[in-house]
């Protein structure tokens, strides 16, 4: 009876059998546990931010796709430049991740266990490190504070923008360099 009651009010055969199918299988929330209820809430929540980050990521995917010009309307030339300047910036960023990798693993591979110092020789080490990790702290912020001295002087406050600004500030550039450069082309070989 009441699959036709959901037929009548619009929804598609299988909508109703799932609806009918969801209210026959789920068992009343009241009849598990306390710790029960909170498990399955905690999956339930799970699953729906799982969801919600699958939904961002399409977006995002969508939006730097529809960003991104039309390689249809680049010459072919254009295009193997195109191709070229990605490789290079792809084997820059793995080579750069190797050596990053190689050089944590050869650090790694290089210190001894700190549980083989004496207690004097640990709080030695752990003053040393906190020497070298303050120097390096006000040396980053003194960067930071030329870096932003040097901004402020064209208007811009960069401590202002965050990585992923900073990658669609380069998408930008990228963006238009490459629409005067085709400009120029169009240029040089327009007919006089």
């Amino acid at each position: 009876m009441e699959w036709n009651w959901l037929q009548a009010s619009g929804q598609s055969t299988r909508q109703a059998m799932l609806a009918q199918a969801e209210e026959e299988h789920l068992p009343d929330l009241s009849s598990f546990s306390e710790a029960d209820a909170v498990n399955v809430t905690k999956i339930q929540a799970a699953a729906r931010g799982k969801k919600a980050r699958r939904d961002v990521e399409a977006k995002r995917a969508a939006a730097a796709a529809a960003a991104l010009p039309d390689l249809g309307t680049f010459t072919e030339e254009d295009q193997l430049n195109v191709v070229k300047i990605q490789s290079a910036a792809r084997g820059k960023m793995a080579r750069k991740e190797v050596a990053a990798k190689k050089k944590a693993k050869a650090v790694q591979d290089a210190l001894p266990p700190l549980d083989s110092f004496s207690e004097e020789d640990q709080a030695n080490i752990l003053k040393i490190q906190s020497v070298a990790r303050g120097k390096k702290a006000r040396k980053e912020v003194e960067a930071r504070k030329a870096a932003e001295a040097a901004a402020l002087a064209d208007g811009v406050v960069l401590s202002e923008y965050t990585t992923q600004d900073e990658k669609a500030v380069v998408k930008i550039q990228a963006n238009a360099r490459g629409f005067l450069a085709r400009k120029k082309v169009r240029e040089i070989h327009a007919p006089q």
